[in-house]
């Protein structure tokens, strides 16, 4: 995305540099640069096609139960950690990027999808982009839920869900799609319930528990 914008940043300054030269020689370098860095363009919107496609299948739920194996992980996967994930991070580098860039990705998705018959992402009467990063991260907080069951302790399992969920909340929000943080609101809430549940009802069971020598006092 960088690299599409210098070039096509490029392209309209040299356009602009020579647009009142009376040189038959200058306009025709002028006029064969810019065709060069317009086929450019076109290279790079279709890489960034293509990845953002690959994002998308990377991310869709899994039809079976997922393996450990560091595809989606990283090899460095601490199991133990509620902390937010690689993934996670990843993923919210990515939407970030695709939104200071939404001009150029929205113009992208309506053109290739009309163009290869690909896939256009639609939720309700989303944008193409906004309902593009919805999915994104709902993909995401399936493969973090998948990721989740491996942690043998109930606690750990929600307070990971809980702090990757806040994570994206956090740094998303400023990006302002109104359905994603309500999405991501009500994730968190959901996790947060589920949490107390399984940490605090074993002990309070306990502690109001009519059994004579409870934790060995009366």
């Amino acid at each position: 995305l960088g690299v599409r914008e210098a070039v096509s940043r490029a392209s309209q300054d040299i356009r602009l540099s020579f647009c009142s030269t009376s040189s038959v020689e200058a306009k025709r370098i002028t006029d064969e640069t810019a065709s060069l860095l317009l086929s450019k363009e076109g290279d790079l919107d279709e890489a960034i096609w293509s990845i953002i496609q690959e994002v998308r299948a990377g991310l869709l739920p899994s039809t079976e139960p997922e393996e450990d194996d560091g595809s989606w992980w990283g090899a460095q996967t601490q199991r133990g950690s509620p902390e937010a994930h690689q993934l996670t991070r990843a993923v919210v580098s990515y939407i970030s990027l695709l939104s200071a860039n939404c001009a150029t990705v929205h113009r992208i998705l309506g053109q290739f999808a009309a163009r290869f018959r690909g896939y256009l992402p639609t939720i309700d009467n989303m944008s193409p982009l906004n309902s593009l990063i919805m999915e994104t991260v709902s993909g995401v907080h399936e493969k973090l839920a998948e990721k989740s069951r491996w942690f043998p302790d109930q606690s750990l399992r929600f307070l990971f869900l809980i702090n990757n969920s806040y994570f994206i909340w956090q740094h998303l929000y400023p990006i302002s799609v109104p359905e994603v943080n309500k999405f991501l609101e009500g994730k968190i809430d959901n996790y947060v319930e589920t949490y107390l549940q399984v940490s605090w009802e074993p002990v309070l069971s306990c502690l109001c528990s009519s059994t004579p020598l409870c934790f060995g006092k009366n």
